[in-house]
């Protein structure tokens, strides 16, 4: 009689280690923040004869309200920085937390003016809507977000 309860008791004790091995190994009940793939791209051209501008120095950053000892202000982070190619062209690939406001702001300046002309700086705001998101920020790989913003600079 003993050995039937202790036989009894083995499978329900060996059920229940083999479901909670089973669930803990579902990759759908991770715990915890998951990163998003940022990746913003674009061309740099004259914004009249619309050429690729090659050597301008793009910077990425995002803007944060911040209170200190009661004081509130406004805190810049620079997300990214690179330049345009010889074919204009950049790339900027990053993982990331979502911020909560997905607005970036993106400054264009040529700093080698003797190389491709002269041109003007310009600081143009990068939106991210929903349509730029590939996967959502709800999948357990935190999403992943593809934006494509053109600058286009006017000569001096």
């Amino acid at each position: 009689m003993k050995k039937k309860i202790l036989l009894h008791l083995s499978k329900v004790f060996t059920l229940i280690v083999a479901s909670v091995i089973f669930i803990s190994c579902n990759t759908n009940n991770e715990i915890g923040t998951s990163n998003t793939m940022f990746v913003i791209s674009g061309t740099v051209t004259d914004s009249v004869s619309s050429l690729p501008i090659n050597g301008i120095k793009l910077v990425l950053t995002k803007s944060y309200p911040i209170t200190s000892a009661g004081i509130s202000s406004i805190k810049i982070d620079t997300v990214f920085k690179g330049f345009s190619d010889a074919l204009g062209t950049y790339k900027f690939q990053f993982l990331t937390l979502p911020p909560n406001d997905m607005t970036f702001k993106l400054n264009a300046s040529d700093i080698d003016a003797a190389n491709n002309g002269s041109y003007n700086d310009r600081e143009v705001t990068v939106l991210i809507e929903s349509f730029n998101w590939d996967r959502k920020a709800s999948d357990v790989s935190g999403g992943r977000v593809t934006k494509t913003q053109n600058v286009k600079l006017l000569s001096k």
